[in-house]
């Protein structure tokens, strides 16, 4: 893997305080992993698990911690500027897969990584971590995803917050977030 010369970006396997993997190997976004999410089922997570154990070609890493040759942010440029907060590392990966680098993800190397310490100066974290998340799933699905894709993910996440606020779960919340999908697009 390492003398692959089309290797342009590399992860590695990241741990938070208490020594859990944290989600390193991201895996593209589609609407049916969120349709799953909606039941309980986290695709991503089952799917990406069996990864960290070895060396693995993947759709792209967390940038909390990625090597990237010159020649990469030459050709793709920085991290998108749409993206406040989340998301802009799958972006950038995803824009390198496109032009034919890969991206490597080793348990070779081990970080510890902060997780959620810029969020946490917000007053409702949480909230505010979930609403900027969705927000930048947006971006990525109106940048990488089709059309058809996109008013998929925008119902199911309406559809979502209408559930929340019918059985009063995170009500606040839900409704915020039903307003701010509304003003998209």
């Amino acid at each position: 893997y390492y003398s692959d010369e089309k290797v342009g970006i590399v992860g590695p396997l990241i741990t938070d305080r208490d020594g859990s993997i944290e989600h390193t190997i991201l895996l593209e976004y589609h609407v049916f992993h969120h349709l799953l999410k909606v039941f309980g089922i986290n695709y991503l997570h089952l799917m990406t698990k069996k990864l960290y154990k070895k060396d693995n070609f993947v759709d792209s890493v967390s940038g909390a911690c990625m090597l990237v040759r010159n020649e990469v942010i030459e050709e793709v440029g920085l991290f998108d500027e749409d993206y406040y907060f989340y998301v802009e590392d799958m972006d950038f990966c995803k824009r390198a897969k496109n032009i034919g680098w890969k991206i490597l993800f080793t348990p070779d190397s081990s970080v510890y990584h902060g997780k959620s310490i810029s969020a946490r100066s917000h007053e409702d974290s949480y909230n505010w971590q979930a609403t900027q998340h969705c927000i930048s799933l947006f971006t990525y699905y109106r940048k990488h995803r089709s059309k058809l894709e996109y008013k998929l993910f925008k119902n199911l996440r309406y559809f979502e917050m209408r559930f929340r606020i019918f059985f009063n779960f995170q009500r606040g919340w839900a409704r915020k977030m039903k307003e701010i999908l509304k003003s998209l697009d």
